[in-house]
């Protein structure tokens, strides 16, 4: 049984690691989730850090810990958003609807000749679905300037292919 000492012990710890580093983390998620998920990855990352206490005592980098477990739950956060169910949609708009789908699906089947599959999915996630270069970055698990890179490289693939 743990004795009230050890458990003011870790509270008094688990305080000091969340006013110390709260606004840190937290700028770090906003900055790459933007003002829609932040709170909530903040929230978590800080469960989790109440949850593991003893494994972060004991690390060698309790700051360090915490923006690897911001960056997973960015991770999870954007990869569960990248892989949320379109809503359906009513039968009397589905002409409209499949009009617009045809000639999209159209377009990208051009550049099934010029580019792979992932890239054509990055550029659908980016112009159809609206998704930033930076959310489709973390989803993928790239670093965001390898992101902006690959979408270069694609624009410059497609403008040389003359398309």
């Amino acid at each position: 049984m743990i004795n009230e000492n050890t458990k003011k012990d870790d509270v008094g710890f688990f305080n000091r690691l969340y006013n110390q580093y709260y606004q840190k983390i937290y700028k770090y998620i906003l900055f790459i989730t933007g003002v829609r998920f932040s709170e909530d990855i903040v929230q978590e990352t800080f469960c989790t850090a109440w949850e593991k206490l003893y494994e972060i005592k004991t690390h060698p980098s309790p700051q360090n810990w915490l923006y690897k477990t911001a960056r997973n739950k960015i991770m999870t956060t954007m990869k569960k958003k990248m892989n949320i169910c379109e809503t359906p949609i009513p039968e009397c708009e589905l002409d409209t609807y499949e009009a617009v789908a045809y000639e999209e699906q159209f377009a990208f089947d051009d550049l099934k000749n010029i580019l792979t599959s992932n890239e054509i999915k990055m550029l659908r996630q980016h112009f159809i679905e609206g998704y930033s270069i930076k959310e489709i970055s973390i989803a993928n698990s790239m670093k965001i300037g390898t992101g902006t890179m690959k979408f270069s490289r694609m624009y410059k693939k497609i403008k040389n292919s003359k398309c």
